[in-house]
């Protein structure tokens, strides 16, 4: 492992907030109904949402949001997390 200040992992945080909240601002209920989740109590509060459309659309732009695709996995290199690294 590498002498990380901790920056990488905070760009991975903010792209995946920015994700969270672009995805779920497209659900009818944001902000009002539901938030986006900060924490494991904001996780636990989308599976609290009555079932229904709104609570799955949430629960699928959760899901989705940790997608990345092939591409942007490619030319984003993860320090230390390399095949050749093993």
């Amino acid at each position: 492992m590498s002498d990380d200040d901790g920056s990488g992992l905070a760009v991975l945080t903010a792209l995946l907030n920015a994700g969270i909240r672009t995805r779920f601002s497209k659900i009818e209920g944001y902000g009002t109904v539901f938030q986006a989740p900060q924490g494991s109590e904001g996780y636990a509060a989308l599976h609290d949402l009555p079932d229904g459309p709104t609570r799955d659309a949430a629960l699928k732009a959760f899901a989705d949001s940790f997608k990345v695709s092939e591409s942007a996995a490619s030319s984003y290199h993860f320090k230390g997390f390399d095949a050749d690294d093993e």
